[in-house]
């Protein structure tokens, strides 16, 4: 027989009898890691029908299924989640999406949106078709200081991208009180909203104003500014200077390099002016971990989740670093881009050799929050931001991952922040986040233990997503499809 009703379940289990499943998938000999807690189930079998799984038995009889995968004691968590990505930003996503699921990203929150993606969406188009990942969350455009200049302007933004269907709002740099007029309307209007921090707004004003989330630690130097023993006096200057007019992006049109948007977003950094690069040496050579500490009280007290995309800042700050300029994994990226990203790195390169090496200094700052916030118990998501120079998709979450473990995050930290925190975050764990009966069959397969050591998600050995299941191979392939070289 065939149970889809797990209430019939139950009481078959409970009579004593052992319950024929007829499934779509069946895995055996599965270690279930549970990630609320780190506990280990071995000897498992994982029952899957129509992209769920429908039961998780104790290994014995020979599954009924169409297909049988033994798994030989792997570790099965769920999906990896990359919470801060930008694959609908191109015309054809396809080969990003391949590229992420082939690393174990079952599910992503798309950082950029326009009126067009929406409507798209809102008129049935699946904007992610299968292989992929799920579209998790996706905004309208993005609320900047040329588009959102007033609170009439935000509460019109807000209401538009309302009708539309977004799932969220996410926010960059504008004049303060509006960004904080923003965010409240946003609140109001039932949907969450994430972004970047303009320095003139300190991370405790945001918290209490309900920003749901703080991406890059504000972007720039947003938060660190919060934690520096001149915070008063930098935020002050910066208070008494009149804003210069922003672009399209919210960018400041005043910089003094005449550069493109698409230069510009690769890394903000390469062009930043030397009064900001001197604001930024002055924050990192006062930077007070003891106020840090009292500021990650503040954001724990107020709900405030936080995507680190530690390698976006690192690829940032370290433009022209070796590692990135020589990877091998940019072999997955089109020539035109790698073009553009090494012309970025040109002008990376071409900053003052202090410069360089402040921000050297400024990005372990950023390490140095990370493991602050971790201890007080900030919650945090996985994101990559890929886009970005050196930031390829797949790849770049699994340097994340490794980075977060640099900044403390025991291995279930960095395993909970990539897994369960998502589902929590977007008030999904009925049907995502953990290995469990009725939850989406969204996982992947481990050759190592993720609670022993950060590097065991690396050891991928299959994932399964919706209930398909690719096997190593499979991946390989799906990999090296997209090789551009």
């Amino acid at each position: 027989m065939r149970l889809t009703n797990l209430a019939a379940a139950c009481a078959v289990f409970a009579l004593g009898i052992t319950p024929a499943i007829a499934a779509d998938l069946a895995l055996t000999g599965a270690t279930i890691v549970h990630v609320e807690t780190g506990s280990t189930s071995p000897g498992q079998t994982l029952l899957i029908t129509d992209g769920r799984i429908e039961a998780i038995l104790p290994d014995g009889d020979t599954p009924e299924a169409s297909r049988v995968v033994a798994v030989d004691g792997q570790f099965v968590i769920p999906g990896f989640l990359d919470m801060h990505a930008h694959p609908l930003n191109v015309p054809e996503p396809a080969g990003i999406h391949q590229l992420m699921l082939a690393h174990g990203i079952t599910g992503y929150r798309q950082m950029s949106g326009t009126d067009a993606l929406l409507q798209a969406r809102a008129a049935g188009q699946n904007l992610a078709p299968q292989p992929a990942p799920e579209l998790l969350a996706l905004p309208g455009e993005i609320l900047t200081g040329a588009n959102t200049r007033t609170p009439e302007d935000a509460a019109r933004n807000i209401a538009h991208q309302k009708d539309l269907g977004a799932d969220m709002i996410k926010i960059v740099d504008m004049a303060p009180q509006v960004w904080q007029d923003s965010v409240r309307q946003a609140r109001a209007a039932g949907l969450p909203i994430a972004g970047h921090m303009p320095p003139t707004v300190s991370s405790e004003d945001a918290a209490r104003a309900g920003i749901s989330a703080l991406e890059h630690f504000g972007a720039g130097d947003g938060m660190m500014l919060d934690c520096s023993a001149d915070e008063e006096a930098i935020r002050g200057a910066l208070l008494a200077t009149p804003p210069a007019p922003a672009d399209a992006h919210g960018h400041d049109e005043a910089q003094s390099h005449p550069i493109s948007s698409a230069n510009f977003l690769v890394n903000p950094v390469a062009y930043a002016s030397a009064e900001t690069l001197d604001r930024f040496r002055r924050v990192e050579e006062t930077f007070d971990a003891e106020k840090c500490a009292a500021l990650a009280q503040v954001l724990v007290k107020n709900g405030t989740w936080m995507v680190p995309t530690l390698i976006r800042l690192r690829t940032q700050d370290l433009g022209n670093a070796p590692e990135y300029v020589e990877d091998p994994d940019l072999a997955y990226v089109p020539a035109q881009e790698k073009a553009t990203w090494n012309e970025v790195a040109g002008a990376f390169s071409a900053l003052p050799r202090q410069d360089q090496d402040m921000l050297v200094r400024f990005f372990g700052r950023y390490i140095e929050m990370t493991g602050i916030f971790a201890k007080a118990g900030v919650p945090m998501l996985t994101g990559s931001d890929f886009g970005g120079g050196w930031l390829v998709p797949g790849f770049s979450l699994h340097a994340e991952f490794d980075l977060l473990g640099q900044a403390g995050l025991t291995p279930l930290q960095v395993l909970q922040s990539a897994t369960i925190n998502g589902a929590k975050f977007l008030d999904r764990t009925d049907n995502m986040g953990t290995v469990a009966t009725g939850k989406v069959a969204d996982l992947v397969l481990l050759s190592e233990d993720p609670t022993a050591d950060v590097s065991a998600l690396h050891a991928i050995t299959a994932v399964v997503r919706a209930g398909t299941y690719y096997n190593q191979e499979d991946l390989e392939r799906m990999i090296e499809a997209h090789r551009q070289e």
